[in-house]
């Protein structure tokens, strides 16, 4: 396990994404064979079963609610980690670069941090899209988080007076 590890860091995104997608629907298939509901159950025919029943796969809504809802997943994943990035003093731009996002940006006019920001809004719940909440590794205190747009202290307020990274 350690060296498929170590071997994945080398890998290409579109590399990574062509491991993933199988998994991902090893996942699905699992999920719905171990949580039916209603638009989960099988239907459609086969030459095996009578006319309206379907043995073999879940109903495609069925695969629909459920690729969505581990898309629902990933999403809160990936703000999580998003989250223990700048925990851990990461930029907004080096969690651009980790989200491979260079090939969205239209230019230098639209930077790669400014993108990063727009998908931690993405990832969050409609409520919370206007900031994005992490710990100061300097300070400990709760930081709301404006985006990459503006200058500190404007962008990130609740830095404690004596923040290294604040002053800084």
């Amino acid at each position: 396990m350690a060296s498929t590890a170590a071997k994945s860091a080398h890998l290409s995104c579109i590399e990574v994404e062509a491991i993933a997608r199988p998994e991902v629907a090893r996942t699905l298939t699992s999920m719905l064979t171990e949580s039916p509901s209603l638009t989960l159950t099988p239907l459609g025919t086969t030459a095996r079963t009578l006319p309206g029943i379907n043995t073999v796969q879940p109903e495609p809504i069925g695969q629909v609610e459920g690729a969505r809802a581990i898309k629902h997943a990933a999403h809160a994943l990936i703000k999580g980690l998003i989250r223990l990035a700048l925990d851990t003093g990461r930029s907004w731009h080096e969690i651009g670069d980790a989200l491979n996002l260079h090939g969205e940006a239209a230019g230098p006019e639209e930077p790669v941090a400014e993108l990063a920001y727009d998908c931690a809004l993405d990832y969050s719940t409609f409520a919370a899209r206007h900031t994005c909440t992490w710990t100061c590794p300097t300070c400990q205190h709760l930081i709301t988080d404006q985006g990459p747009f503006y200058e500190l202290p404007v962008g990130e307020e609740g830095h404690a007076d004596d923040c290294l990274r604040w002053s800084a």
